[in-house]
């Protein structure tokens, strides 16, 4: 999926997936992996357009002060458990940034803790 949305998207070719798919044969390393690693494309360009077609944004946490009342609202091994950090808390609601790698089977099952 996350192929055919840089496809979509011009950021990546055909034939840059299939060369970046031979490369990685046995590697384990994933397409997107190798693309990174061929400068054919940054980690930050995939993470803008995974965010976006997620209604999610990307945002350094480096910039943000976080709040002690934010952090303990995740218990520390729900956080480490699904990589999360919890951002903002405005009334019953939490926003968590989650890492940069791909992780989203474990992003979505947090979804529901």
């Amino acid at each position: 999926m996350l192929l055919e949305v840089l496809l979509e998207e011009g950021m990546v070719t055909r034939e840059q997936i299939d060369a970046a798919r031979q490369l990685i044969e046995g590697d384990g390393l994933t397409v997107v992996d190798q693309l990174i690693k061929e400068k054919l494309l940054s980690e930050k360009d995939a993470l803008r357009v995974v965010a976006s077609r997620f209604g999610m944004e990307v945002i350094s946490l480096a910039d943000h002060n976080l709040p002690p009342e934010t952090i303990v609202a995740v218990p520390l091994d729900v956080a480490r458990r699904y990589k999360i950090i919890p951002v903002y808390k405005h009334d019953n609601t939490l926003t968590i940034a989650i890492g940069t790698r791909w992780t989203w089977t474990r992003w979505t099952a947090c979804a529901t803790c």
